[in-house]
């Protein structure tokens, strides 16, 4: 199934999303905060939600031009943005490169344990125009699961 695209998924999501972290209560907390996963795991234990859930939930409610990123086996696997927020995307399938954080936690390095610089291109190389951006990230491996969870703040 494609989780993406069902409309009865989604639906599912976005009931799931407000029931668990009602706009009300976490839309504050997010609107104006810088991201960071330090944010997420705070906000995911307040409202005892997975960090996957409230990454998501982070970026749908903040202000600030940001993206979360999973990714498996060293590609993207999917990406969520606020709709308005940017213009940029991700290619679903994009390998992660060399120079991002989430190539080193795959790699099973050490990572900088708050937001930190990379260069746009280890994440939008595959764009139609130039970007001019300062890129932050912060990625971390799932525990138990294959997958990297990263969050990228594009400060423009």
């Amino acid at each position: 199934r494609d989780y993406d695209r069902s409309p009865l998924e989604i639906e599912a999501n976005t009931f799931a999303s407000e029931l668990l972290m009602p706009s009300v209560l976490i839309r504050p907390l997010c609107v104006d905060a810088d991201p960071s996963l330090t944010l997420v795991n705070e906000l995911a234990e307040q409202f005892r939600t997975s960090r996957t859930a409230t990454a998501i939930r982070l970026v749908s409610e903040s202000t600030r031009k940001c993206m979360v990123v999973y990714s498996e086996n060293g590609r993207v696997k999917w990406w969520k943005r606020r709709d308005d927020a940017t213009r940029l995307w991700l290619e679903k399938g994009q390998e992660i490169h060399p120079h991002s954080m989430a190539w080193e936690c795959l790699k099973g390095l050490e990572v900088p344990d708050k937001m930190a610089p990379v260069p746009v291109e280890a994440w939008f190389n595959h764009l139609p125009f130039e970007l001019h951006a300062e890129i932050l990230e912060q990625s971390i491996r799932l525990g138990r699961f294959p997958g990297i969870l990263t969050l990228l703040w594009i400060m423009q």
